[in-house]
């Protein structure tokens, strides 16, 4: 793989008709595990995010991130090693605020920015950004997310919406879980199935790691399910299903898939 700059446009049904398979990493991710293999070779598209290198080893067809700590100098290396198999890096550009000169010379993959938080192209009010933010930009002139905006682009959000012909969106998305999905649509992928998105903290991670915040779903659990609801609602009214693989879910705004897991990825070969 080598280097360039991708849009949604240019994402925009790349993989039409095949299946999708989303990964977060909560507990219900280990189910899948060892079927992630079988499903990459029956010609599935995989969607991982953020750390996902210490959940699982399989190497997602795309790498999404939505997070200013865990950000692509960061993860400069682990993209490296992965370049070989990794179709493209999409990350949000609002909250990553990496350099675009920088990528250019130190990545290797092709690469997707998104912005999931100015909507119609409108900069952050000082009041709803964090004190701190302001304070840096005056001292440093560091970039913030809304020095990221570009005039004429879409969010993820509206994208999706567009793309479904709907008039409706989700929201700024409280978990990179929501923008997977979307980009999974996008692709033209059907179904989309998605796993390891159990939104309790308090349960931890795939790999048994403990979160540093076990209330952060508290606060966001009901927005997060209001989004996934709005997804699944102009999806489903262009055809496009979407599945949560976890049978034991709290929630069910997202239609669960009963089958054993096995029987479903052995339905792929």
């Amino acid at each position: 793989m080598t280097f360039r700059w991708l849009s949604l446009k240019d994402f925009e049904n790349s993989h039409t008709g095949k299946a999708a398979l989303v990964l977060a990493h909560g507990p219900s991710l280990n189910k899948v595990k060892p079927y992630l293999d079988s499903f990459r070779a029956a010609n599935g598209i995989i969607f991982g995010c953020n750390d996902w290198y210490n959940m699982y080893s399989t190497i997602p067809d795309y790498w999404v991130m939505a997070n200013a700590d865990i950000n692509i100098q960061t993860e400069c290396k682990k993209i490296g090693k992965s370049q070989d198999q990794l179709r493209a890096l999409i990350y949000a550009d609002s909250a990553d605020v990496t350099e675009r000169t920088w990528i250019e010379k130190n990545i290797d993959v092709p690469v997707l920015p998104y912005d999931q938080r100015h909507f119609q192209g409108s900069p952050c009010s000082e009041r709803r950004l964090k004190p701190y933010k302001i304070l840096k930009r005056r001292l440093t002139r560091k970039k913030i997310c809304c020095d990221q905006i570009i005039p004429g682009r879409l969010t993820i959000q509206e994208y999706l919406a567009n793309f479904l012909g709907s008039e409706i969106r989700y929201g700024t998305g409280n978990t990179v879980a929501l923008h997977q999905i979307s980009l999974a649509i996008i692709a033209g992928c059907n179904p989309v199935y998605f796993v390891g998105v159990d939104l309790d903290y308090r349960l931890g991670y795939a790999n048994g790691g403990v979160a540093p915040d076990v209330t952060y779903f508290d606060i966001d659990r009901n927005e997060i399910l209001r989004d996934l609801l709005t997804i699944r609602h102009i999806a489903e009214k262009k055809g496009v299903h979407i599945k949560n693989l976890n049978v034991e879910s709290t929630y069910s705004v997202i239609d669960l898939e009963n089958l054993e897991i096995s029987e479903l990825f052995s339905e792929r070969r």
